[in-house]
């Protein structure tokens, strides 16, 4: 949605082209408030940190927030400190060069940073049933493994 609001669509043609595509539900409230994100954010923070949070304990602000799409992405983050999770679902300015700020389209990324400081950068399709099933269970695969290897 933000790729075609930000190339000149209005915000509404943009989420009509959403559902279309079938990346957006079709009443996109949860995809636009971030609450979406957050559900799939608290399966990541299980499978990560072995942690449960409900959707509603991360604080989510979403693109319905923002009135000019340059450069925005929704961002889902999460990190274990000495305190518990901190996690945060918000769209931010990033560097468009970056590994996330270059996702387009239905792209999703993610950068996951071990306790080793070593980075797995991961991406793939993230809209639609099929493909966010995938790219979720890809994501927590290699989590798995690399956590296995010891990696």
């Amino acid at each position: 949605m933000l790729d075609a609001w930000e190339k000149g669509a209005t915000r509404l043609a943009a989420v009509v082209m959403a559902q279309s595509a079938g990346f957006a539900e079709e009443n996109p409230t949860r995809d636009l408030s971030g609450r979406d994100s957050a559900d799939k954010l608290v399966l990541l923070i299980e499978a990560a940190f072995q942690q449960c949070l409900e959707p509603e304990d991360i604080p989510t602000r979403g693109i319905d927030t923002i009135d000019d799409p340059a450069g925005y992405k929704l961002m889902a983050r999460a990190r274990l400190t000495s305190t518990g999770i901190d996690a945060s679902i918000k769209p931010e300015v990033l560097v468009r060069d970056s590994f996330l700020g270059q996702a387009r389209g239905a792209e999703n990324r993610i950068e996951i940073e071990l306790v080793t400081g070593k980075v797995i950068r991961l991406r793939g399709q993230g809209a639609g049933r099929w493909p966010t099933a995938v790219s979720v269970m890809a994501d927590l695969h290699e989590v798995a493994r690399t956590v296995e290897m010891g990696r």
